[in-house]
């Protein structure tokens, strides 16, 4: 059985990634946030500094984008770009 290699990435404030497995149960989601109501207005808050995430080309994509920001030089390595510091 192969291992299944898992992206380790840091969410960007402001840039929304869809989380496709939450998506994929029927929850809109995205990666590294939370849904924050104000009556009819639904904002997205950033909560989580590092998100473990398996290997999709959606989420490797968004990487590269700078949508999302590798965590670790594997993840970096897997994605094809450079491992940033956490506070660049």
């Amino acid at each position: 059985m192969a291992i299944k290699k898992v992206l380790k990435v840091r969410p960007v404030e402001g840039r929304l990634v869809t989380n496709y497995e939450h998506q994929a149960n029927g929850t809109l989601a995205f990666v590294g946030h939370k849904a924050k109501r104000d009556g009819a207005v639904t904002r997205w808050k950033l909560i989580e500094n590092v998100v473990e995430l398996p290997d999709r080309a959606e989420y490797r994509h968004a990487v590269k984008r700078g949508d999302l920001k590798a965590a670790t030089l594997e993840t970096a390595k897997i994605c094809g770009t450079t491992m940033e510091a956490p506070n660049a």
